[in-house]
């Protein structure tokens, strides 16, 4: 069975949240994500990194999670950006069509910036 590791850490400065993903988000692990991700928005947090660095790999059910909370999180004034996707997690997102729909960035410190502006 494949696990999936989630931690959270909020800047209590800038109100940014990042969601640091690794192992493998697909059918078995969708559920823990979505909780997670819902409970944030759910206490307020609007303005969300998705560290996908050690993310390796990530299904269509994985991807729905996502087009799940942006909705509410842009309603809220605020936005996902997802970091440093791998090549293969990467690749589904390009195919599935999201990174018309999400900002992909390399690096953090363009992430929180991009956040601050809104």
């Amino acid at each position: 069975m494949n696990t999936l590791h989630i931690s959270t850490s909020t800047d209590e400065e800038t109100a940014i949240t990042t969601v640091s993903l690794e192992g493998f988000l697909d059918a078995d692990t969708v559920l823990r994500l979505r909780k997670v991700l819902f409970d944030l928005i759910k206490e307020g947090h609007y303005k969300l990194i998705i560290d996908l660095k050690k993310l390796q790999y990530i299904s269509s059910a994985g991807v729905g999670v996502f087009i799940g909370v942006i909705k509410r999180v842009r309603e809220n004034s605020g936005d996902i950006i997802f970091l440093q996707p791998l090549p293969t997690v990467y690749r589904v997102l390009d195919i599935l069509g999201l990174t018309k729909i999400f900002k992909i960035l390399e690096q953090e410190k363009e992430a929180v910036d991009e956040l601050n502006k809104i």
